[in-house]
């Protein structure tokens, strides 16, 4: 008996050790395809005319890829065309939203008010440009798995306006530490498309101020005029006025 259970275990141990280097060559051919597939993303990134990637992601489906030239905030998308990449390249003023979708719930949106009008369904908007909070309120349902998480950004473009990279498309646990890794580089993703939406918000804002005051100082300096003429100010005082309008 003792005879039949050393067999048993040096058979199993056999078969363990198999099925570890079996798993082992798997996940090496797995990141060999992977770690290919990133360089010909990174390629891409590098070829597109007037852009230098500061920061790329290649998406898990290796169909699709996001990098930001900081320094000219840009942004350029690569999608998988069959087997070529086709790339676009975006400037911050054309993006109007950014999302991160959890398994098709919205978890964090920032949405560019000043282009976009119109209360968000399912979330809540806060200020001018804000994040957008739902999917994880306290009425939905917590899984103990996740099979998807997606980037989609919402471009200035109608022929084609929604670019969606995966950061996540298999089920995983997510108490795996793995899983947490892939939703801090998504959510990473999120914050920086939300600083580049925030940037071209203040230039939008500050536009409409100049655009005001450039309106609004001929018709201040007509009205003055008027006051003077109908003989309300003196000579000095529509002066003194006028000085001060002209200095604002």
């Amino acid at each position: 008996m003792e005879l039949l259970v050393i067999i048993f275990l040096i058979i199993f141990v056999i078969y363990s050790l198999q099925s570890s280097e079996k798993f082992k060559l798997h996940m090496d051919t797995l990141n060999a395809e992977y770690q290919a597939k990133y360089k010909e993303f990174e390629d891409t990134f590098q070829k597109a005319s007037d852009f230098n990637p500061t920061f790329l992601y290649v998406g898990l489906d290796r169909k699709t890829g996001i990098a930001i030239d900081e320094p000219r905030t840009k942004v350029c998308i690569v999608k998988r065309n069959g087997n070529l990449l086709v790339h676009r390249v975006i400037s911050y003023e054309d993006i109007l939203s950014s999302e991160l979708y959890k398994d098709g719930e919205i978890i964090l949106k920032t949405v560019r008010s000043s282009q976009i009008s119109g209360a968000v369904v399912g979330g809540l908007l806060l200020g001018g440009v804000g994040t957008v909070i739902g999917g994880l309120s306290g009425n939905k349902i917590q899984k103990n798995n996740t099979q998807t998480i997606i980037l989609r950004v919402v471009v200035n473009d109608p022929t084609d306006p929604l670019l969606d990279v995966y950061f996540l498309n298999y089920e995983i646990d997510n108490n795996s530490e793995y899983y947490k890794l892939l939703l801090e580089d998504a959510r990473q993703w999120q914050a920086r498309m939300d600083i580049l939406i925030k940037r071209a918000e203040r230039e939008d804002a500050a536009l409409r101020r100049n655009e005001t005051s450039s309106v609004s100082l001929p018709d201040e300096l007509r009205k003055l005029a008027e006051l003077k003429n109908n003989g309300v100010l003196t000579d000095e005082e529509f002066n003194t006025l006028k000085e001060k309008i002209l200095n604002q």
